[in-house]
């Protein structure tokens, strides 16, 4: 994989790539457990707060070059989180590769005249690769000081399974409010839970940069809001 700084990657032209950014809504950080979607609890717990923190956007909506072509149509792909500095924190709210967005979107999977995916695909396009990118510009200094990591409100059916081996849940649907359950490093949930899609993306996003490579996870709190309808992933890093 290639190296890449902040400036390439919001170079349009050769990437394809684009950032936005914005203030995520307040209710984000006050909704209740109750609510499909709340998780204030966790963040107040830890000292994340709406006022420090920025929603943005890295999204592929351009033609991109790479080492197959020059002109690729856009991926489609997007990744939006929740950064902030202060407080130490990235909350993955909405995050879809290029691999996904090519596969389930319609016209990579109604078209069968298409070249194989694998010529399709773009450079920079994994998700540790374009979060440490715009936490790094984000955090400048401080960018080897991140503490936590969300994963919100998990879709990835692979992952729910594995969560919900590791709660003992069976068959039946997880239901943990916040803290949930906490594995520490070393116990054989924690060691699932860092191999599902979820996990490996903390793990690149820490071996792949230099700044972050002192650090490991040391726990992970698995713990669900509406009555077990929506489940949600914390990677705490070492100091």
């Amino acid at each position: 994989m290639p190296s890449f700084s902040f400036a390439d990657f919001v170079d349009e032209k050769e990437n394809g790539w684009t950032v936005s950014k914005g203030i995520p809504e307040r209710d984000v950080f006050t909704r209740p457990t109750t609510d499909y979607n709340g998780v204030g609890g966790p963040y107040a717990e830890l000292g994340i707060s709406q006022s420090k923190s920025f929603e943005i956007t890295a999204a592929q909506y351009g033609s991109f070059r790479n080492c197959y072509r020059d002109d690729n149509p856009s991926s489609d792909a997007y990744y939006t989180n929740i950064y902030n500095v202060p407080n130490r924190a990235i909350i993955g709210t909405a995050n879809f590769g290029a691999v996904y967005r090519l596969t389930n979107n319609r016209r990579g999977s109604d078209n069968t005249n298409l070249p194989p995916l694998s010529t399709r695909l773009p450079d920079l396009r994994l998700w540790s690769d374009i979060v440490w990118l715009v936490w790094a510009k984000q955090a400048s200094e401080q960018k080897g000081l991140l503490k936590y990591i969300f994963k919100h409100d998990i879709e990835t059916a692979d992952t729910k399974r594995i969560v919900e081996r590791a709660a003992g849940a069976g068959t039946d649907r997880f239901s943990s409010d916040w803290p949930g359950l906490k594995y520490l490093r070393g116990a054989v949930e924690f060691q699932a839970l860092l191999g599902t899609a979820h996990g490996k993306g903390v793990a690149y996003l820490i071996t792949d940069h230099p700044e972050l490579r002192l650090k490991t996870v040391e726990s992970v709190n698995i713990f669900t809001t509406n009555g077990g309808y929506a489940y949600h992933l914390l990677f705490t890093l070492t100091d």
